[in-house]
C-alpha cells in the first residue's frame, strides 16, 4: 500500500498549516490493491510511536482513507508543531507501506496580543488619539475588528478596523477606558481566534483664557471688516503664571503657526500674529483665525480656543444699474442707482448725486435707499427738461469697513429725454389678395414718425419669410416722403407674401400691428388654348360647322375684352362670338357664312390675361385650319364596341350619322336575313342618332352581326359605308370541376394541395374575380390555366388526422356591359384517421441485464400514412434524448454516453404520424446494466500468508448484478486446474473452498493460486470476468534485513562536533516465530570495525523495527566523508535464509568548523524574508559562545 497526506494543508497558500482547531483531525489517504491489516498501523506523533487503537484512530469504509482523532490522547497545545508520520501499514497480502508519510502543522489556539497601548497616566488635552498594535505568534495577517472609549461605562468614540481612535471633546478630570479587540486571520481551519484588552487614563486641562482684541468690530454692526491687505491679530492672555511662548500655536486662514514660524510675538500680556507680506489677504476673503494653544510653565493650558472671523474689503462699491438709461421717456423722470460692494455693504448715508446742474446728499431729503438701490426724485425741483435734452448724472459713495481706509466709486453717464410715441405704417401696393403681371412689380408701404424720424438700421421685411433690411439694394426708404420701397431684380411667377416686420424709431419706440403683410400673385404666364373643334388639319362634312376653343388662364383669368378672331381676313370680337364660361364659339350661319365642299377654313385666335396690375402684359395667339368635304354621308357606330362579348339579353346597337339624315332610305339588316326600316318598331331614330334594340331576348351563345346598310341625306347622298355591330351574347357563369381532394374523400395527408378547375364556355373567365376559402379563411391559390391551386404547406397550413375541411370557389366571366356572370360552389374532404403502432423489439424482452456499457434499444415504428419524425420523442429515465436514429420504421436507440454498472435503464418513445395523429400510448422497454465483474472477500488465509504444506483456503464470491456462471469456477494451483465437478472444490453459491491435504507443497515453496475467468451471466453482451490470483509461502528460515534505501541523516551535512538525527528501518521475515537479535550504529565505511555509536541490547522483535537517534557531538571524528550504517543481528544471534542483507548504509560529510554567520545582515521584522541569522563555530555542540548582533 501507499498513502497521501491528506489533511491538514495549507489552505491558505502561505507556505504554512496552522489550525485553530484544539482537536485537528489528521488524514492520511490510503491506496492499495489488496484488503487492509488495520491492526498493523503504526503512527508516530511528535516521536511518539502509537500502535493501532480503534478508540481514536480508524479507517473509513472502503479503506481509502486513515483518520486520527487526537481526542483519545488528549489533543494539541497552543504554539504547538505537531509532527505526524504514518510510519507503516501491511496489506492483506502482507505487503508494508511503500514509504512513510510525514508532515506538520501549527497549533494556534490564542488570539492576538496587544502592544504600544496609548495614552496612559494622565493627559493635558481635550482632543487625544489612541493607538493600540496587535501582534500574534504565528500570523502576520492580523486584523483590527474597533477600538471603543467609554467614561463612566458610556461609550464616547468608536472606531472599526483600524488601529487608532479619535477622542475628542474631553473634560478636566475625565476618566477614560480604552478597550480593542482584534482577530488573527491564518489559520486554515477552524477560523479565527479572538482577543481584546482595556486601559484607562485620566485628563487634567489648563487654566490659561485669552480674549481677542484686535481686530474688531469697530461699528458694531456684528461683522468685523478690514481694508487693510495685511492685518494683524491679538488676543489679551490671562494666567496665574508665566506663559511659555514656545507653546503657542494659532490658527489663521487654515493654517497652523507656531512660534518658530517668527510671525508670533508677545508683547507683556498681548498675543500679536503679524504677517508677513507673503501671507497678506485677497479681497473678498473670509479670514477665520483662532488661539490654539498656549501653556504656562506648570502645563495648565488654554481652557478653550478663542477666535473669530474678519471680511478683507480691498474693492470699491461697483454701480450696476442705473435708471432711466440711456433714455428717458419722461420730461420728469425720478432716477435710480443700484450700489453693490462685493464684499460686505455701501454707506448709505456717505454720498453724493448730481442730476444736470443739482446736486443731492442723504441731508437734501429728496434722496432715499431701498435696499442696496439709491432713489431721487426729480420731479420735485422746479427745473425740467425737454425732449432731446442730454443730462449728465454723477455720483459718489464708499463703502463700510472697521479697520483702515474705506474705498470710493466716482463715476457718471449720460441721459437723453426721449419721445414715446412710435411710428406709424400703412400698406400701399400692392393690395392683398392681388395679381399682377407686371414684371417689375414693386411691394410699397408708408412708413413715419411723428417725432424724431425713422431709425433706418432697424427697419426689417421679409418676403417669403427671407428677412431683408435696407442694406440690401432691393429695399429704399425715402425720408422725404416716408415710403418704403421693395422692388426686386426679378420675380418668380407665383404666390408671395410680403412683410413689414419691423420699424423703430430713433429712440427705439418700435412699430406697433407688425408684422404688416400683403400676400399676391406674380402671373408672367399668358393664356392657354385648351380645346379646339373642329380640330387643326382635320375634315368637317359639315356645311355649318361651328367653330369651338377653350381657353383657360390662371390665376388672373383671361381678359375677354382683348379677344380677337380673325376669318380669313374678317375680324371678330367678343361680342360676335357666344361665350360660355371659358369657351368661346363661332356659328358661321349666325354670321351668313355657309362652308364648301373643298374649302379650307383658316383662322386664328388671339387673347390675354386679365391681371390686376400691367393688364394684358401677357398675351397669346394661336392659327388653325380644317377642310370641308360634303360628297358622302357616313356614319360610325356608337355602342356596343366591336367584337364584344355582352351578357345584355336584350343588347341594342346604336349609330351617329355625320351629315343632314332623312329618315326615308334607313335600312337595317340582322345576321343578313332580317330586315327592318326606320317605320319598324325595332327602329328608333332622331337628328342624327339611329338605334336598334330586339324585341325579344337574344339566346346564350348567340353570335350576331347588326348592320347600318343604307341612309340618305338631304341633298340625296347615300350612306358611303356599311356600319355594322359584331358581338356574342353571354348569359351564363363560369363552370366548377375536377375537384381535388374529391368530394367527400379521404386523405392521408395533413397540408393536401387543393385544386379545382374553373371555365367559361364563352367569355372566359376573369382572373381578378377568382376566389377561394378554407374552412372560411380566405386563401390565395395559384392559377395554372384554368385550375386553381393552393398549395396549404406554402403557408404553414396543415390539420389533424380526422379533420374535415371545407373548400368554397367563386368567379366571373369577362362578359361586359350588363355586368359579369358569377358564381360559386363548396366542397368538402376529410383528413385520414388513425395512430401508429409502436413495439420494442430489442432486448428481446424487458428486464434483462447487459453487459455492454453503452446498451441501445430498438423499436419498429409503423403507420400507413408514414411517421412524422418531427414529432418523435425518445426519453431515458425520463429526460428526453437525441441519440436516436429512424429510418424504415425502424428506431434505434444508442446512448452518446454509457451507463453505470447497476443502473436501471428505461427507454420510451412517442411518435405521431404526419396527420398528427398519437399513438394510444407510450412504448417503453427496461434493462439492467452489469459492467463489474464477480468480486471476492473473505479470503482465509489471506493471500501472503505463511502455510504449512497442506491448505485449507476459503473465499466469498458474489455479483451484485447478472450472478456468476457456476460452469466457469475454475481454480489454478501451481498450473494444476480444478473445478466444482473435483474433490478438491466446493461451491455453495456463496462460499468456494479448496481442501489439499499434507504434502501438497515443499517447505519453502511459494504457491499461486489462481481463478482463472470466473464469468458473470449477462443475457446481452459478453459476461464480465473475474481474473485474480493469490500467494501463499510455505514455511522457511526467518530473515532480518534492511538497505541503504531505509536509512536517512538530518543533516547529511555537519560541521566538525555537530549532533544529527539517525533514521534507520530494518525488516523480520518470520512468519512462524519470533526471535531475539541485536543491532548497533557505527561510523566509517562498510565494514566490520568502523568506529561503534551505539549498540542495542537483545529483545524480542517484531516484523518491523524502526530506530530514530540523536548522535552526539562527534569532536572525535575528523573532517571527511564517512558512512552511517544500521547493523541488524551484529551478534549473529539468528540463523536466517540470507545473512548477506543485515547492513543499510547514508553518507555523512564532516566540515571543518570555521565561525560563520549567514544571512548577514538580516531583518527581524517579521515579513519571513531574511528573519532568523544563523550561526557556526567549532565545538558548537559542547561549548558556549558570545555572539554580538549590531544595528
Amino acid at each position: 500500500p501507499s498513502a497521501v497526506w491528506l489533511s491538514p494543508i495549507d489552505l491558505n497558500l502561505d507556505t504554512r498549516t496552522i489550525s485553530a482547531c484544539s482537536c485537528q483531525t489528521v488524514i492520511f489517504g490510503i491506496t492499495t490493491t489488496f484488503g487492509l491489516y488495520p491492526d498493523s498501523t503504526i503512527v508516530w506523533i511528535n516521536g511518539i510511536e502509537y500502535l493501532y487503537d480503534p478508540s481514536w484512530m480508524f479507517f473509513s469504509a472502503d479503506h481509502d482513507s486513515l483518520i486520527i482523532d487526537p481526542a483519545g490522547i488528549g489533543c494539541w497545545s497552543h504554539g504547538e508543531t505537531v509532527v505526524v508520520q504514518l510510519h507503516d501499514l501491511v496489506d492483506s497480502t502482507g505487503g508494508h507501506l511503500v514509504s512513510p508519510v510525514t508532515d506538520s502543522f501549527l497549533v494556534d489556539l490564542e488570539g492576538p496580543d496587544f502592544t504600544g497601548i496609548t495614552p496612559t497616566g494622565v493627559v493635558s488635552s481635550d482632543s487625544i488619539v489612541a493607538y493600540v498594535y496587535p501582534v500574534d505568534d504565528f500570523c502576520l495577517d492580523i486584523l483590527p475588528d474597533s477600538m471603543v472609549a467609554y467614561i463612566g461605562g458610556s461609550g464616547i468614540a468608536s472606531s472599526y478596523g483600524s488601529t487608532d481612535l479619535d477622542i475628542t471633546a474631553l473634560s478636566d478630570s475625565d476618566s477614560v477606558t480604552v478597550c480593542a479587540f482584534a482577530h488573527d486571520d491564518c489559520a486554515d481551519y477552524c477560523g479565527s481566534n479572538y482577543s481584546d484588552t482595556c486601559w484607562s487614563f485620566t485628563v487634567a486641562l489648563g487654566t490659561v483664557t485669552a480674549i481677542y482684541i484686535y481686530p474688531d468690530d469697530a461699528d458694531g454692526d456684528g461683522t468685523i471688516v478690514t481694508a487693510c491687505e495685511c492685518t494683524e491679530i491679538r488676543w489679551l492672555i490671562s494666567s496665574s503664571y508665566d506663559i511659555v511662548p514656545e507653546s503657542t500655536l494659532v490658527e489663521v486662514d487654515g493654517i497652523i503657526y507656531d512660534w518658530p514660524s517668527g510671525l508670533l510675538e508677545f508683547r507683556d500680556d498681548t498675543l500679536i500674529w503679524n504677517p508677513a507680506d507673503s501671507i497678506c489677504f485677497t479681497d473678498s476673503a473670509l479670514v477665520g483665525f483662532e488661539l490654539v494653544e498656549v501653556i504656562d510653565i506648570t502645563g495648565g493650558y488654554l481652557a478653550e480656543t478663542v477666535g473669530d472671523t474678519f471680511l478683507v474689503d480691498l474693492s470699491s462699491p461697483v454701480l450696476y444699474g442705473s435708471w432711466p438709461y440711456p433714455y428717458s421717456y419722461e420730461l420728469d423722470p425720478d432716477f435710480g442707482f443700484a450700489l453693490i460692494d462685493s464684499v460686505y455693504d455701501v454707506n448709505h448715508s456717505d454720498f453724493i448725486v448730481i442730476i444736470g446742474s443739482d446736486s443731492f446728499d442723504m441731508a437734501s431729503g429728496y434722496t432715499s435707499w431701498s435696499d442696496d438701490t439709491l432713489l431721487a426724485d426729480y420731479s420735485s425741483f422746479p427745473e425740467s427738461f425737454n425732449w432731446g435734452d442730454m443730462i449728465t448724472v454723477s455720483i459718489a459713495a464708499y463703502d463700510i469697513v472697521d479697520h483702515c481706509e474705506p474705498h470710493s466709486i466716482n463715476t457718471s453717464w449720460e441721459v437723453v429725454i426721449a419721445d414715446t410715441v412710435a411710428p406709424e405704417a400703412a400698406l400701399i401696393e400692392p393690395f392683398d389678395g392681388a395679381v399682377s403681371a407686371c414684371i417689375d412689380q414693386q411691394v410699397v408701404w408708408h412708413l413715419a414718425d411723428t417725432m424724431i424720424g425713422i431709425d433706418t438700421a432697424r427697419v426689417w421685411i421679409s418676403l417669403d419669410g427671407t428677412p431683408i433690411s435696407l442694406s440690401s439694394a432691393e429695399l429704399y426708404y425715402s425720408s422725404v416722403d416716408s415710403i418704403l420701397t421693395y422692388s426686386p431684380l426679378t420675380w418668380v411667377e407665383g404666390s408671395h407674401t410680403a412683410c413689414l416686420d419691423s420699424a423703430y424709431d430713433i429712440f427705439g419706440n418700435p412699430l406697433s400691428g407688425v408684422p404688416i403683410c400683403v400676400n399676391f400673385y406674380i402671373d408672367l404666364s399668358p393664356p392657354e388654348i385648351v380645346f379646339i373643334e373642329p380640330p387643326c388639319s382635320t375634315v368637317v362634312h359639315d356645311t355649318l360647322a361651328e367653330i369651338i376653343f377653350t381657353i383657360t388662364d390662371y390665376p388672373a383669368g383671361v381678359w375677354w375684352d382683348s379677344l380677337l378672331f380673325v376669318l380669313e381676313t374678317d375680324t371678330f370680337y367678343v361680342d360676335d362670338l357666344d361665350i360660355g364660361g371659358d369657351t368661346a364659339t363661332f356659328d358661321p350661319a349666325a354670321h351668313g357664312v355657309i362652308w364648301h365642299d373643298g374649302d379650307t377654313i383658316s383662322y386664328c385666335v388671339s387673347d390675354a390675361d386679365s391681371a390686376d396690375y400691367c393688364t394684358g402684359e401677357n398675351d397669346t395667339t394661336l392659327c388653325c385650319e380644317f377642310y370641308v368635304e360634303i360628297s358622302e354621308l357616313w356614319a360610325e357606330l356608337l355602342e356596343p364596341p366591336l367584337d364584344i362579348i355582352t351578357s345584355c339579353s336584350l343588347q341594342s346597337v346604336s349609330w351617329l350619322f355625320h351629315g343632314s339624315v332623312t329618315d326615308d332610305n334607313i335600312v337595317i339588316t340582322v345576321d343578313d336575313t332580317g330586315i327592318y326600316t326606320a317605320e319598324s318598331t325595332e327602329v328608333w331614330f332622331l337628328d342624327d342618332s339611329l338605334a336598334f334594340t330586339p324585341d325579344h331576348s337574344w339566346l346564350n351563345g348567340d353570335t350576331l352581326t347588326i348592320c347600318l346598310v343604307d341612309a340618305t341625306d338631304s341633298f340625296g347622298v347615300h350612306l358611303a359605308d356599311t356600319v355594322c355591330a359584331h358581338f356574342i351574347i353571354d348569359l351564363d357563369p363560369p363552370l366548377f370541376g375536377d375537384f381535388v381532394p374529391p368530394i367527400g374523400g379521404i386523405v392521408s395527408e395533413i397540408s393536401p394541395l387543393i385544386s379545382v378547375r374553373v371555365w367559361d364556355l364563352i367569355a372566359g373567365v376573369d382572373p381578378d374575380s377568382t376566389w377561394m376559402t378554407i374552412n372560411g379563411t380566405l386563401c390565395e391559390p395559384v392559377s395554372h390555366g384554368d385550375t386553381l391551386v393552393f398549395d396549404p404547406a406554402d403557408s404553414l397550413w396543415e390539420w389533424t388526422g380526422g379533420d374535415t375541411i371545407t373548400v368554397c370557389v367563386g368567379a366571373a366571366d369577362l362578359a361586359q356591359i350588363c355586368g359579369a356572370n358569377a358564381d360559386s360552389i363548396c366542397w368538402f374532404f376529410v383528413i385520414a384517421p388513425g395512430e401508429p403502432l409502436i413495439t420494442p423489439i430489442f432486448p428481446p424482452d424487458d428486464s434483462l441485464w447487459s453487459a455492454c456499457f453503452d446498451q441501445g434499444a430498438i423499436f419498429t415504428v409503423i403507420d400507413s400514412d408514414g411517421i412524422d419524425i418531427s414529432s418523435i420523442i425518445v426519453t431515458v429515465d425520463g429526460d428526453t434524448t437525441t441519440d436516436w436514429v429512424f429510418a424504415d420504421d425502424t428506431l434505434i436507440y444508442t446512448p452518446s454516453t454509457g451507463f453505470s454498472d447497476g443502473d436501471s435503464v428505461t427507454v420510451c418513445v412517442w411518435a405521431e404520424d404526419v396527420l398528427g395523429n398519437p399513438p394510444a400510448d407510450w412504448s417503453c422497454i427496461t434493462y439492467f446494466i452489469d459492467l463489474e465483474p464477480p468480486v471476492f472477500w473473505g479470503i482465509n488465509p489471506p493471500s501472503g500468508s505463511t502455510i504449512s504444506t497442506s491448505l485449507n483456503m476459503n473465499v466469498c464470491l458474489a455479483d451484485s448484478g447478472s450472478g456468476i456462471d457456476e460452469s466457469s469456477i475454475v481454480l489454478t494451483v501451481n498450473t494444476i486446474s480444478y473445478d466444482t465437478s473435483d474433490i478438491e472444490i466446493t461451491w455453495d453459491g456463496e462460499f468456494l473452498r479448496i481442501l489439499l491435504m499434507a504434502g501438497s507443497f515443499a517447505p519453502g515453496e511459494t504457491v499461486t493460486i489462481c481463478l482463472d475467468s470466473i464469468l458473470d451471466s449477462p443475457d446481452l453482451c459478453g459476461p464480465n470476468i473475474l481474473d485474480t490470483c493469490w500467494r501463499y509461502y510455505v514455511e522457511s528460515p526467518p530473515d532480518i534485513w534492511t538497505d541503504d534505501s531505509l536509512i536517512s541523516l538530518s543533516p547529511p551535512e555537519i560541521l566538525e562536533g555537530d549532533s544529527l538525527f539517525f533514521k534507520g528501518v530494518g525488516y523480520i521475515d518470520d512468519p512462524l516465530g519470533e526471535h531475539d537479535f541485536d543491532w548497533a550504529i557505527t561510523i566509517g565505511t562498510r565494514s566490520d570495525g568502523d568506529t561503534l555509536i551505539y549498540r542495542a541490547p537483545a529483545f524480542v522483535a517484531d516484523s518491523v523495527y524502526e530506530h530514530l537517534y540523536l548522535i552526539p557531538g562527534l569532536a572525535e571524528i575528523e573532517p571527511g566523508d564517512y558512512l552511517v550504517c544500521f547493523r541488524l543481528d551484529v551478534g549473529d544471534w539468528v540463523a536466517e535464509s540470507d545473512e548477506t542483507n543485515n547492513i543499510g548504509c547514508a553518507p555523512l560529510s564532516v566540515l571543518g568548523a570555521g565561525c560563520e554567520v549567514h544571512p548577514n545582515p538580516f531583518s527581524p521584522n517579521g515579513d519571513l524574508v531574511n528573519d532568523v541569522a544563523l550561526f557556526n563555530y567549532p565545538g558548537q555542540s559542547q561549548n558556549d559562545a558570545v555572539i554580538k548582533i549590531y544595528d
